[in-house]
This record gives C-alpha cells, sequence and structure tokens, in this order.
C-alpha cells in the first residue's frame, strides 16, 4: 500500500510538473485517457517502457500488469483494448497483460500506420481475428506464451510480415508455410507440431524445439540462406547428408534427442560457431566442426565415414537454386547495378539506331545531290540543245529568207533582162525591115547593082532575128539554171568556184547584140535616101 500511495504521489508531482512545463503532448493525452489516469500525467521520458520522439509523439509502448491499475477509481477493463489508441509515429508495441481482450488478439493493433514490430505474450490469446488490417506495414509478430491453437495464417496476408514467434503455445499438427512468402524466421517451439512443408526459400532461422517431429523436413538443406537450426528435444532419427551443404550456418542445436544416432561432418568446410548435441548419440565427430566443441569427447569421423556421408549428398534441386537467385536479384546492389545496365544498354542502342538513321540521311543527301547534278547537266544539256536548234532554226530561217530574196532577185533580174531584150529586139527589127537601098556592098563586086526591093535585105534580118532570139534563149535559160545551182549551194554551204558575183559570168546584151549583127552595116555615107 505504501508503494501504491508513492507511486501515486510521484505521477501526481510529474503530472503538475508537465503541465506547468507545457511538455503534456497529445500522444500521452490519449495514453492516459484510454488507461484511466490523470490527464496531466507525463509519459515520454518517465518510462523505459514509453519513447517518445522530439515532438513528443510516442514510438515504442510497452504496457504489462503492472500497468493496469485496480485500485479504486484506476480501474481499467481489459475489454476495452478494442479502443485502444491510434498513435500515428508508433512502430513498437508490447502487451503483456493476461486475459487481454478476452483472449482474443485485439485486431486494433493492425491499425497503427507505423506499427513495425507487435508483441502480445502472456496474455492467454488462444484464437487470432479474420479481419485485420492487410495494410498494416509489421514486419515481426511475438505472440510468445499464449493458448493459440491454430497456426495464424491469417499473417500471410501481410505484405511485409517477415518473423513469425510462437514458442510456448499450443499449435499441432503440420504447418504450411505455402503462402508466407517473405518470411525469413519462424519460432514454433514448444507446441505440438508434427511437421513443417513449404518453407520459403529465404528462411534464415527455424525454431522447432520441443515438438513430436520426426525428421527434418525436406526443405530445410536446400535453404542455402538458413544460419539458424533449432530442433532440441524431437522425435527426429537421422540428419540428411545434404543437411552439411549449409555453408552459412552458425547456430545447429540437436541436443536430447536420444532416438537419433548420426556422424557429423564439416558444414561445407565451414566452422559453426554455436552447437549443442548433449542427450543425442554422436556416432563421430570430424574436428574442427564446431568452434567451442571439446573433438576428444566424441569418436573421430575416419575418411570413409565422410565419403559415406558426401555420397549421398545430391545437387541442390533446381527449383530452391532458382529461388535463391530471385532473391539475390532482389538485392538493392543488384537492382541499381542492373538498372544501370539497362540505362546503358538503351542510350548504346539509341546511339546505334541514331547512327544508323544519320547514315541513311546522309545517302540520301548524295543521292539527292546526285539527282540535282545530274537534273542541272540534263537541263544544262537541254538548254544548250534549245538554244542551238532555236539558234540553227534562226539560222536556217535567215538562210531560207536570204535564198527567197535571192530567187526573188533573180527573177526581177530575169524580168528586167527580158524587159531590155524585147524592147531592143522589136526596135533592131523595126530598124532592120525598113526598106533600104544598097547602091553597092563593100566586100561585093557589084557596085551598080539593084538588088530587088526588100528581098535581100528581109532575108537578112530574118536570119539575123532567129539566130539571136535562140541565142539570147540559151543565155538565159543557163544564167537562171547557174543562179539556181549557186544559191542551192549557198543554203548547202557549198559554193561554185565559177561564180564569182551576183551575175556570174553571164554574157552581157551588147556581147549578145554584136554577136546578132555579125553583118556589116551599112555606113551612113550609102544609106539611101528615102
Amino acid at each position: 500500500m505504501k508503494s501504491i500511495t508513492s507511486n501515486l504521489f510521484s505521477i501526481n508531482l510529474l503530472s503538475f510538473v508537465g503541465l506547468v512545463m507545457g511538455s503534456i503532448s497529445e500522444d500521452c493525452v490519449q495514453l492516459n485517457s484510454f488507461l484511466g489516469r490523470d490527464q496531466s500525467t507525463i509519459c515520454c521520458g518517465v518510462s523505459k517502457n514509453i519513447s517518445c520522439d522530439a515532438d513528443g509523439y510516442i514510438t515504442t509502448l510497452k504496457l504489462d500488469k503492472s500497468d493496469i491499475l485496480v485500485e479504486s477509481s484506476f480501474i481499467s477493463d481489459t475489454s476495452n483494448f478494442m479502443r485502444f489508441p491510434i498513435f500515428s509515429k508508433l512502430i513498437k508495441l508490447s502487451i503483456g497483460v493476461p486475459n487481454l481482450n478476452e483472449n482474443v488478439l485485439p485486431s486494433r493493433f493492425f491499425d497503427q500506420p507505423m506499427l513495425d514490430i507487435l508483441e502480445v505474450y502472456e496474455s492467454n490469446i488462444s484464437s487470432i481475428p479474420n479481419n485485420i488490417n492487410k495494410d498494416c506495414p509489421v514486419t515481426e509478430i511475438n505472440l510468445e506464451h499464449n493458448e493459440i491453437t491454430e497456426f495464424p495464417y491469417q499473417f500471410s496476408d501481410l505484405p511485409r510480415l517477415q518473423h513469425i514467434y510462437l514458442w510456448d503455445n499450443k499449435i499441432s499438427g503440420t504447418i504450411n508455410l505455402e503462402k508466407f512468402k517473405t518470411l525469413n524466421q519462424i519460432d514454433v517451439a514448444t507446441n505440438q507440431v508434427n511437421d513443417i512443408i513449404n518453407i520459403p526459400s529465404g528462411l534464415q532461422v527455424l525454431f522447432a524445439s520441443e515438438n513430436p517431429i520426426k525428421k527434418i523436413p525436406d526443405e530445410v538443406p536446400n535453404l542455402v540462406d538458413l544460419n539458424v537450426l533449432v530442433f532440441n528435444s524431437t522425435g527426429i532419427t537421422e540428419l540428411p547428408p545434404n543437411l552439411f551443404k549449409l555453408k552459412n550456418l552458425k547456430r545447429f542445436h540437436i541436443s536430447n534427442n536420444p532416438q537419433l544416432s548420426t556422424k557429423i561432418i564439416n558444414f561445407d568446410n565451414q566452422n559453426i560457431k554455436e552447437c549443442s548435441f548433449e542427450g543425442t548419440n554422436v556416432i563421430c565427430y570430424q574436428p574442427n566442426t564446431c568452434v567451442g566443441i571439446n573433438a576428444n569427447s566424441y569418436s573421430p569421423c575416419s575418411s570413409s565415414d565422410i565419403n559415406e556421408i558426401k555420397s549421398k549428398q545430391t545437387v541442390i534441386n533446381s527449383e530452391n537454386k532458382e529461388s535463391g537467385f530471385l532473391k539475390f536479384l532482389k538485392s538493392k546492389s543488384v537492382i541499381i547495378g542492373g538498372i544501370a545496365i539497362v540505362i546503358i544498354l538503351a542510350l548504346l542502342g539509341f546511339i546505334i539506331i541514331r547512327k544508323k538513321k544519320n547514315n541513311k540521311n546522309d545517302l540520301y543527301d548524295d543521292d539527292k545531290n546526285y539527282d540535282i547534278v545530274v537534273t542541272e547537266k540534263i537541263k544544262k544539256v537541254k538548254i544548250f540543245e534549245d538554244v542551238s536548234y532555236e539558234g540553227k532554226k534562226e539560222e536556217d530561217g535567215k538562210k531560207g529568207n536570204k535564198n527567197d530574196d535571192d530567187v526573188n532577185k533573180i527573177n526581177n533580174k530575169n524580168d528586167e533582162v527580158n524587159k531590155i531584150n524585147n524592147e531592143n529586139d522589136v526596135n533592131k527589127i523595126n530598124n532592120k525591115i525598113k526598106p533600104r537601098r544598097f547602091s553597092s556592098y563593100k566586100d561585093h563586086s557589084v557596085i551598080n547593082a539593084t538588088p530587088i526591093p526588100g528581098y535581100e535585105q528581109e532575108s537578112q534580118i530574118s536570119m539575123d532575128i532567129n539566130d539571136a532570139y535562140n541565142y539570147n534563149n540559151r543565155n538565159q535559160l543557163g544564167y537562171v539554171n547557174n543562179e539556181n545551182e549557186n544559191m542551192n549551194n549557198y543554203a548547202t554551204g557549198s559554193t561554185s568556184s565559177n561564180i564569182n558575183d551576183e551575175y556570174g559570168t553571164l554574157p552581157s546584151y551588147e556581147n549578145i547584140s554584136n554577136n546578132l549583127h555579125s553583118t556589116i552595116p551599112i555606113s551612113d555615107e550609102k544609106r539611101p535616101l528615102n
């Protein structure tokens, strides 16, 4: 009674100081209200069972039967744990209250938003509710020293759960861990478990002491990450040969298994830090297998004993190898390295693709430039041909025009010549056909002869006219033919060597006239008088 009175006095004093200093946090107010204590009671920094951060938020809380006051007005009903306060930054919650919540684990505990460790021990818990919050971030659940009769498979829905401690309960039968993919520690010691199956490949700690288990579970030899194996006081009768291949094993306990007779050899040439074989029949022991074991207490294993066990070892099954590999891939360093490799490969791929694209564009540009050059050359050739054609056409037109002009000139000249010749011929004929009287001819001997009037002159004149007309026609036809031939030669670029000027070597009319009048005319002196 004196101790209770002194404790109440201390609490009241601290509460008064807290009110004066203004250090009572909201979490403390909620906890005091739940426990039925004075609202001004200081909770942070007063007891080692309660820890708070710098802002007064409770991060660690441990409640046991000493915290539940049954005196006077400080009576708390344990069923009120279904109204347990929600602490926004609570990380670890430990409850050790007998007959807690009518022996049902309060689901309220799983509503703590930042809960990492949940311990409910010595609380007479016999069942686990099915409606727990599956989003709870808890990684460790300790339900030791309770009265749980069935393995809590409800916890398999918790995404981050890694550790389950169920030591000293009343769980019986076979435990199936198939759905506990993230589990790496389990303690089911001191129960009524017959077997454990489908152990996750990442398991590191297995406590199964004081259970009627008849053999080491089949998955255990393949747990490459296992470092603690405790099978004290069980019903096992042998150790599987592959068990000695667990190179990461650090603690190995098989004490108090009188039905077990076994040979102990090195675990993959590794020294086990902690071993216990008391109460177990060890046929032989290979030195340097465990640290702290006196090898002289056991018969040494011969080479044949060691080879016998190793000859029975098998390759670790591919499933566990794959699982170990998958776990390896999940490590942070490998994930970061993998991401870096992927980024590098992506960059290299981008550079290669970009380079190929640029090369393709360069080839396209070269082809395009070549097309442009060829096109320009073709255009130039076409332009040259057009210019040449136009020039030739113009030149041909000029030549054609010149030929036409020359032909017109020749025709005009012929007309003029014909006109002149016709006029001259007419005049001469008129002159010649005029009757004359000759007294004599220069070449004739007859002087006084009187010819028949007009006969001799007309006959001579007729002959002269015919000769002159034929000669004139022949010369005009030759002139025209020569002019036409010269024009054709000029149009085709060639000229005749006998053409020197516009009229060539055509004879003049005077020459024709001289030839026409080949006879000696009558002198004016001999011209008869009319």
